[in-house]
């Protein structure tokens, strides 16, 4: 969370001369915020009246790291009138938007070589002995992988990736048609992708990058990430604008795993950088938004606890 100062100047014609007050809220508040008499700051600005121009500048704190813009309201009055009557009222909108404005973006590993071997039927038999390289993949959505296969004393024993392909969406099987096969216990074996490629996701919070590693997230996996600009992603990836984030805070799922009678105290910062504290009961569990690092727990008896942690928040504070 990023606070800085930021300055909400009001313009007006008065026709009044003498003090003005000058009230403000953010939209949704339940008070507003007022100028009053006397000297210093924060006190009634004083206008010439007869339709000259006036001015006052509102002194704000504002969170330049959230995503989400911050609404304001007020208006201005001749402080003549009484602070709770609504005649006179000028009224005013203002909206603070954060920069950079963060987005989500949504990136999709589509794509990905083969990688992982599982011979179905271990114990198959009635194969031709020797050695068949560069078997292609069949299934799997890509294309050019392909395999080489040991058999011996009849039975499929090794195999390896030869050519790892490219654009694998799920898994495929050998065509081991071309083995000559005697009548026996007939076998299948499964290829499996990879995964995309690495994948360097961009953190918003502490301005550094992070890289996933090869393999890490696989084909139909989805990876969020926050920025104000679109992020460049490698071509076996897709990559969608998914809505606003709020950089600073991270969707967190606690679990109490059961099995016992323990239970978990916990506290965190909510979105707002306001204290949230509770207990979780046996089998319970608390998911919601918080602010990145800000969840501390002690388990109580036999409780034991499981934390994952999601993507950026949705902009919904």
């Amino acid at each position: 969370m990023a606070i800085v100062p930021g300055v909400l100047t009001i313009n007006w014609t008065s026709n009044y001369v003498g003090p003005h007050r000058v009230c403000y809220r953010i939209v949704g508040a339940p008070s507003y915020i007022c100028t009053i008499p006397g000297a210093g700051p924060g006190t009634d600005p004083i206008c010439p009246g007869n339709g000259g121009a006036c001015t006052y500048d509102i002194n704000l704190l504002v969170d330049n790291e959230t995503c989400d813009p911050v609404d304001y309201e007020g208006y201005v009055q001749a402080a003549c009138e009484d602070v709770s009557s609504l005649v006179g009222r000028v009224t005013f909108a203002a909206q603070f938007v954060p920069s950079p404005a963060c987005k989500r973006w949504a990136v999709t590993c589509v794509d990905s070589p083969m990688d992982g071997l599982t011979i179905d039927t271990p114990l198959n038999a009635g194969y031709t002995s020797g050695f068949y390289p560069a078997l292609p993949v069949i299934g799997g959505g890509g294309t050019l992988a392909t395999v080489d296969v040991t058999v011996t004393g009849g039975v499929i024993d090794t195999v390896a990736i030869n050519v790892a392909g490219s654009g694998y969406t799920g898994s495929g099987t050998v065509d081991i048609s071309s083995i000559p096969f005697a009548p026996g216990i007939a076998t299948t074996i499964t290829v499996e992708p990879l995964g995309c490629t690495a994948l360097d996701v961009y953190d918003c919070n502490d301005a550094t990058t992070e890289t996933i590693a090869l393999g890490v997230i696989k084909p139909g996996e989805v990876y969020d990430m926050c920025g104000s600009v679109e992020p460049t992603v490698p071509v076996d990836y897709t990559i969608v604008e998914n809505g606003n984030c709020l950089c600073n805070c991270t969707e967190i799922n606690l679990t109490e795993d059961g099995g016992g009678t323990g239970d978990i105290d916990y506290i965190y910062l909510d979105c707002n950088s306001v204290a949230v504290s509770g207990n979780i009961p046996t089998g319970g569990s608390l998911s919601t938004c918080m602010v990145t690092g800000s969840l501390s727990y002690v388990l109580n008896g036999d409780a034991a606890a499981t934390v994952t942690t999601g993507a950026a928040c949705s902009g919904e504070t």
